[in-house]
Formats: structure tokens, sequence, C-alpha cells
């Protein structure tokens, strides 16, 4: 099973610029879209086993990013079943063309009972 997120990272065009060849092509073929502004790009998946421990695509990104100035990148990770965990985050580009943030929501249903 495993637990799945919604993840995107955001690179500035001074990151995407140097981006390793092997690196853009796993995050080109495995995002679910791409968005690209004058600004830089961002690669979202949606629904994604995102585990940086073990996944080789995952830890060579995480790897990379850690070398460039975090304030021109920002990888997000929303997971449903862990909503106030940051494990996964990394970079501080927070003024992205995106707004890239997470958003927790948790309501009450209920039924009337007579």
């Amino acid at each position: 099973m495993g637990v799945r997120s919604d993840v995107a990272v955001c690179l500035a065009s001074e990151v995407y610029g140097v981006l390793p060849a092997e690196i853009h092509k796993w995050l080109k073929e495995d995002a679910n879209s791409v968005s690209e502004v004058t600004e830089g790009v961002m690669f979202l998946f949606r629904d994604v086993k995102w585990y940086r421990d073990s996944d080789a695509g995952i830890i060579e990104l995480y790897k990379w990013l850690k070398t460039q100035d975090e304030d021109h990148y920002l990888v997000m990770e929303a997971c449903p079943e862990y909503p106030d965990n940051y494990d996964g985050d990394l970079g501080s580009w927070c003024d992205n063309p995106w707004n890239v943030h997470k958003q927790v929501s948790v309501s009450l249903e209920f039924e009337e009972v007579d």
C-alpha cells in the first residue's frame, strides 16, 4: 500500500538552468504536470509514494538541491495522512510564482438524530 502525497518541486530559473540532465529527465518523465514561467519551473506530482530515503531519483534530487541556494527552490510534500509532517519539505523559495503552500482542512460530519 504505502503513504501517498502530493508534491511540488519548484525551481527558480537560476537552479533550473543548472539542473543535472539525469534529474531533469526524471522530473519531466515522472511529474504529472509541469508549469514553466519566466521565473522558473514547477513539477507537480499527484498521489505519489514520495519515499525520500529509498527512491533513487528523490535521493539524488534532494542531495543536489542541498548544494544550491535554498532561496531559489522549494520542495513541498502534502500528505493527508500526516498533515503536520514537514520532513519532506526543502528549500525556502516562499515567494514562488505559484504561491505553493500547504493547506490543511478538517471538518466534522454527522447525521441529525431525533
